[in-house]
């Protein structure tokens, strides 16, 4: 064990180091702590500043470079606030709403959004190098506009055979010539509502839909669940 004396010669040295080299300490942010033994010795430091001696604060635990030491050398204190860091961050995550999936219609504001996800997907080092639809098949996502469509698809399918109970202002049109389309794919196309004013109504779902829902294959519109509609279009 290092007696006391020498600790303060060190603490002398240190201080006459920092006036060699102009290089002042914070003596506030200078404290005393005894690993793993009581030890109630008070050292003391030399401001030349105002020429006086200063008593160095004892202290149980430290926090330096994030990582918090305590006199009996157990991690517990650290482990609980990193926990508490980590728990925190995954509670944003949960509570987070799917703003960034707001479907826009604009390319400028649909490609300023995917590249949020661009950035995220950088963050796996394994894929970073990668092209961004590669380091999306690796990960096993979609890109946003994808999923955007494919909740679209999904919302109209529920509400064509009545999965939720949502009163639509106006209802969904169907497309008279649906025996004719019959080759295109199958019989329960829809076709888009005029919009005289603006473009509000124009971008509803009702609307901004149809196009992706006739394309659809006759084994995704008459699918049996929402489950069987999902596996149908995951390669669309």
């Amino acid at each position: 064990m290092v007696k006391s004396s020498g600790l303060q010669n060190d603490l002398d040295i240190i201080i006459n180091w920092s006036k060699i080299w102009s290089s002042d300490l914070n003596l506030l942010k200078c404290k005393s702590m005894s690993i793993c033994r009581k030890d109630q010795t008070e050292y003391e430091v030399f401001n030349r500043v105002d020429n006086t001696s200063y008593l160095l604060q004892r202290t149980d635990e430290e926090r330096d470079l994030a990582v918090y030491t305590t006199s009996d050398l157990k991690w517990r204190k650290h482990c609980t606030i990193a926990a508490s860091k980590a728990n925190r961050a995954l509670g944003q995550i949960r509570n987070i709403f799917c703003y960034l999936e707001h479907n826009t219609t604009l390319k400028g504001d649909i490609e300023l959004i995917e590249k949020v996800q661009k950035r995220a997907t950088k963050l796996v080092k394994s894929v970073r190098n990668l092209p961004y639809q590669e380091r999306l098949k690796k990960l096993g996502m979609l890109r946003l506009e994808d999923r955007r469509v494919r909740g679209d698809l999904i919302q109209i399918f529920k509400i064509i055979n009545g999965c939720e109970d949502i009163n639509l202002t106006n209802s969904i049109n169907y497309s008279i010539s649906n025996t004719r389309n019959l080759r295109r794919g199958h019989d329960k196309r829809l076709v888009k509502e005029i919009v005289k004013r603006g473009s509000y109504r124009y971008n509803f779902l009702t609307n901004r839909v149809v196009n992706h829902w006739n394309e659809l294959p006759y084994k995704a519109v008459y699918a049996r669940s929402v489950g069987s509609l999902c596996w149908a279009i995951r390669y669309l």
